[in-house]
């Protein structure tokens, strides 16, 4: 190793001619990430594949918790991917790279997943959100309803009225 040379004087920084432009980044970006959509399909169709020769319980149990250390609901959310034969017709190309965004496309129904094609909504830069777009939008309660409803479709009172039906009542002191 022979000796180090030091530079007396600091080094300028060097500014890079930029020869392509955001939209050829973006095409090799886009490009590149859609190996993992790639990745995302096969994925599921491994764990779908596991889930058949291996029956639901031993798939969850040994592979999915264990093995694998997934939550149910990922495995499940990647059979979900696997089955719907509407995200296998269309081009890797289209769809987004992002299991969540995957997951939600296929729970569109037919025409809502049609819709999002025809006009474009559905591409490979979309976000989960963008799917609002091809949902009808959700009824509201009327404005200044005291009783609003759980997600079990029971009724849910305010504070002050649940201590008050299970509080229990008072006895007369002697």
């Amino acid at each position: 190793m022979g000796p180090l040379h030091f530079m007396s004087e600091p080094a300028t920084s060097v500014q890079l001619v930029n020869t392509r432009s955001p939209q050829e980044f973006a095409e090799v970006i886009r490009t590149e990430g859609q190996d993992r959509v790639k990745s995302i399909f096969t994925t599921a169709m491994w764990v779908e594949t596991a889930r058949e020769e291996l029956g639901p319980a031993r798939w969850l149990k040994e592979l999915i918790q264990g093995e694998l250390k997934w939550s149910k609901s990922y495995g499940y959310q990647y059979c979900l991917i696997a089955k719907d034969s509407r995200l296998s017709e269309v081009k890797h190309v289209s769809l987004p790279p992002d299991t969540a965004t995957l997951v939600a496309l296929a729970r569109l129904t037919d025409e809502q997943f049609q819709h999002g094609l025809d006009t474009g909504i559905i591409h490979a830069g979309m976000e989960r959100k963008d799917i609002k777009a091809l949902k009808p939008p959700k009824e509201k309660p009327p404005c200044g309803a005291a009783v609003s409803l759980s997600r079990s479709g029971g009724r849910r009172w305010p504070g002050w009225v649940r201590s008050a039906i299970t509080r229990p009542p008072l006895r007369a002191q002697r």
